[in-house]
């Protein structure tokens, strides 16, 4: 049959030039046009994309009413930050009679990957499969050197495929002197497995084969054994993660996060009934 559409969404952060209550009705608009999308056909697939918020009250429109509909939801160190901290912000309104729950503290340096992997238990965990009001079953997680991917396997594709693609994107916006020695961005970058010594309780990394067609990397380099897979104990998720080129000299910084988590997208799909 016909596959259901898809749908990515992004750029929320340019509601903030509004005031309030208008961003209010502009989400209220935004809640009832996916409402329409899931009744009109309910594999209807969406992804939402989310932006670094100076105002609190952009961050809690966006999930009070779009995640209820959101499938797939990208985001990068520093958006995490501030989901977890809304997070925590509700439980600590919610629960005044006990210990508050302090805020997570954002690090000057670059995250390694346990402070990365530490984040997404503790999203998906504590909050994620505690609120009944949403439906997330894929996260994208891009940071600088790594990326995650973590989907639960009855509802989504094996994502391979997705980190790979995803993953080099930023690759695209180096500035090089020639294009001779554009097919070098890939072979130049460290292929080298990423140390997840320390996993938080709970994460369990796991074998499994994968095929991957390496002639979709830039200069043909080998890939195999390069995405590591990770369970969560009490989750349906499972977690790939992968290192990725850093960039000295972007081209690009505005809207490299959308192209990341629009490319990731595309190339994991979902599985229908």
């Amino acid at each position: 049959g016909e596959r259901p559409e898809r749908h990515m969404f992004a750029g929320y952060q340019y509601l903030e030039g509004s005031p309030k209550e208008k961003t209010r009705a502009r989400f209220e608009t935004m809640e009832r046009k996916w409402a329409e999308m899931k009744e009109q056909d309910p594999q209807h697939t969406i992804h939402a994309e989310l932006a670094h918020f100076n105002l609190d009250h952009t961050l809690h429109f966006v999930m009070k009413h779009l995640f209820k509909f959101t499938d797939s939801l990208g985001l990068n160190e520093h958006e995490m930050y501030s989901l977890l901290n809304q997070y925590i912000f509700y439980y600590n309104r919610d629960h005044p009679e006990e210990d508050q729950i302090p805020e997570y503290e954002a690090h000057n340096s670059r995250l390694t990957p346990n402070n990365s992997l530490h984040m997404i238990n503790d999203l998906i965990t504590k909050y994620l499969l505690t609120d009944d009001k949403n439906i997330i079953s894929r996260i994208q997680y891009h940071t600088l050197g790594h990326m995650v991917t973590c989907y639960d396997p009855e509802k989504w594709e094996s994502g391979e495929d997705s980190l790979f693609r995803s993953g080099y994107t930023s690759a695209n916006y180096c500035n090089i002197p020639t294009k001779e020695v554009e097919p070098n961005i890939c072979k130049s970058h460290s292929f080298k497995k990423l140390d997840l010594q320390g996993l938080p309780e709970g994460m369990k990394l796991i074998d499994r084969e994968y095929t991957f067609s390496k002639a979709h990397l830039q200069g043909g380099v080998e890939t195999q054994d390069l995405i590591q897979y990770i369970t969560i104990e009490g989750s349906p998720f499972i977690c790939g993660i992968i290192s990725t080129p850093t960039c000295k000299d972007p081209s690009k910084l505005v809207g490299l996060g959308d192209n990341i988590s629009s490319t990731g997208f595309t190339y994991q799909s979902r599985k229908f009934i």
